[in-house]
Parts: structure tokens; C-alpha cells; sequence
């Protein structure tokens, strides 16, 4: 019935149409994981534009305009190039008029052309959906593990960070407790670590190419900035497509969960108390462990 209201609506056009089309929010956040983390840098905050594309609503990506959502047949997310073309990365066969109403499953293309996938995890949220999500932002993280061979030092640009009152691109946005320098930020496809002067922008000493609404979603490989002797490499490689980063396969983020007020200590058969006690659960890459850490 749905569907036959939607197409009759679109056959009659005029003031039932454009209200319909009015009712979608003005940002959209397309969220979840990914199977594999295929595609997962399209996800995140999407702005709605001024232009219909189809007919229909289009968003840019906030804070990278390369990213866009229209509607082809279907919801579409892609390169600002394939605008109002069926060909995206990830898609939703669904005819809602704004993305958020869609209630047909999201799917993503797989690379080395493995073929369209559904993503049952991803969803588009608006609105009180989206205020919520964003609540779930941990109150502090932690980046923690080593720098591999062949990168910078990165142990100056890690540690405890604190959730800031701003955001940035739509996400939230996080500082170094003990050095306000030193941000943690979303913009275009990756979260990055950086000089606090930067925060918005694409550059950063460490980077984790994931479009995850919140940090304790990312689910791909952090990358630091390569020792300066490899500087002359890397920018070779790079005219070559391949980014300037070095892959960190032992950084990881750690994300701040609450506590219990008592915890026991089953080697002194004792009760600890929580109170100054800060515990951080590994949300990183599925299939490479998991741990809690505490710091006083």
C-alpha cells in the first residue's frame, strides 16, 4: 500500500509531492558497520543541498562535498561524479521520499568486484535518531599501542582524550587531556589526530580512513605519518596512488565504558574500589581481540 501511495503521489506531483518532499530533514546520518568495512568511509553526516536531483532530495557529505546521496531508483551514495547515476558505492532500493524513511535494506559494493552485499547493520538516522546516536559519543577515549617501522614516533599524539562541547564535519570532536594542542576530529573520509589548529581539516599526524559517525565504531586500521627518511619514498608512492601513510596494525582506540561501583579482585580475594578508576573497552577491528584496560 505504501508503495502505491508513493507512486500515486509522485504521478500527481504538485503541492502532495512537495510536501512530502519538505517533510525530509536537513541532515541525514548514514551509520553501522559494513561487512568487511566495505565502503565504510561513505559512511557518516550528510547536509541536504538546494538542488533536486531525479526529482528527489540530494545531500552532500559534510565537510567533503566528493561524497553524495541522491535518489537513482533508489537511494544512492557515491562520488559527487556519479551524481543522479545508478552507478554508487553503497545504495538502498527503496523509493522513500527522504532517505531517513527508507526501511529496505542498505548494500554496499565490494571491492575487487565482489559483487553488491547487504549491510543489515547500516541505517540513515534523522533527527531525534540522530541526537541520540551522537549522546552515545564515548566521554573519552584512548589511543594507545606503537608506532610499526618506517613511522614517526606517535607516542606524543596518544594517549586520554576528553569529548569537546563542538563538533566538527558532525561528529564529535575530542582533545588530549593534559595537552589542549592535541585533537582528535572527523573531516571527508577519516578520523584524524592532530594540532588542534587544524581541527575540520584533512591533515593530521595519525589516521584511520572510516567514515563511523562515533570513535568507538571505527572499525579499520589506524595509519601513521612515515619516518622523514622515507619522506622521498612515500611521495613517490603517492604519485602512484598510494597514500602517505605508514599502517599502525597495533594502535588502537579505546573507548571509555562505564564503571561498576565495586570490582573483585580474585587473586587477593579482595574488593577494589572504582572510584578513581577510568576502564576502557577495545572496539577496534572485529577478529583481532578484545580487552578492557584501566588507568588511575
Amino acid at each position: 500500500m505504501e508503495t502505491l501511495r508513493r507512486s500515486y503521489i509522485r504521478f500527481r506531483g504538485g503541492a502532495a509531492l512537495q510536501a512530502e518532499l519538505n517533510r525530509g530533514s536537513e541532515r541525514v546520518a548514514l551509520v553501522g558497520a559494513t561487512p568487511g568495512g566495505a565502503q565504510c568511509s561513505r559512511l557518516g553526516v550528510f547536509v541536504k543541498r538546494h538542488d533536486l536531483i531525479n526529482g528527489m532530495p540530494s545531500y552532500e557529505k559534510d565537510g567533503d562535498p566528493s561524497v553524495m546521496m541522491w535518489y537513482s531508483g533508489g537511494w544512492k551514495v557515491g562520488d559527487a561524479k556519479q551524481l543522479g547515476r545508478k552507478g554508487c558505492g553503497i545504495s538502498c532500493p527503496d523509493d522513500a521520499f527522504a532517505p531517513e524513511t527508507a526501511t529496505r535494506a542498505w548494500r554496499v559494493n565490494l571491492p575487487a568486484g565482489g559483487g553488491w552485499c547487504d549491510a543489515p547493520d547500516v541505517r540513515c538516522i534523522a533527527g531525534a535518531a540522530l541526537s541520540e546516536e551522537l549522546k552515545r559519543a564515548a566521554a573519552r577515549v584512548a589511543l594507545v599501542g606503537k608506532a610499526p617501522k618506517g613511522a614517526q614516533d606517535a607516542s606524543a599524539w596518544m594517549g586520554v582524550f576528553s569529548k569537546c562541547d563542538e563538533e566538527v564535519n558532525g561528529h564529535p570532536s575530542y582533545e588530549l587531556e593534559g595537552n589542549g594542542e592535541v585533537m582528535l576530529w572527523h573531516a571527508a573520509d577519516c578520523w584524524y589526530v592532530g594540532n588542534a589548529e587544524d581541527a575540520g581539516e584533512q591533515v593530521g599526524f595519525l589516521s584511520v580512513r572510516d567514515g563511523a559517525l562515533l570513535p568507538q565504531s571505527i572499525s579499520r586500521v589506524w595509519r601513521v605519518k612515515p619516518k622523514e627518511g622515507d619522506a622521498k619514498k612515500k611521495k613517490k608512492e603517492k604519485k602512484k596512488g598510494k597514500d602517505d601513510w605508514v599502517d599502525a596494525a597495533e594502535v588502537r582506540l579505546l573507548a571509555e565504558r562505564p564503571t561498576a561501583s565495586r570490582v573483585y579482585d580474585a587473586a587477593t580475594s579482595s574488593w577494589v574500589e572504582t572510584a578513581t578508576l577510568i576502564v576502557f573497552e577495545d572496539s577496534g577491528p572485529p577478529g583481532r581481540g578484545s580487552r578492557v584496560s584501566a588507568a588511575a
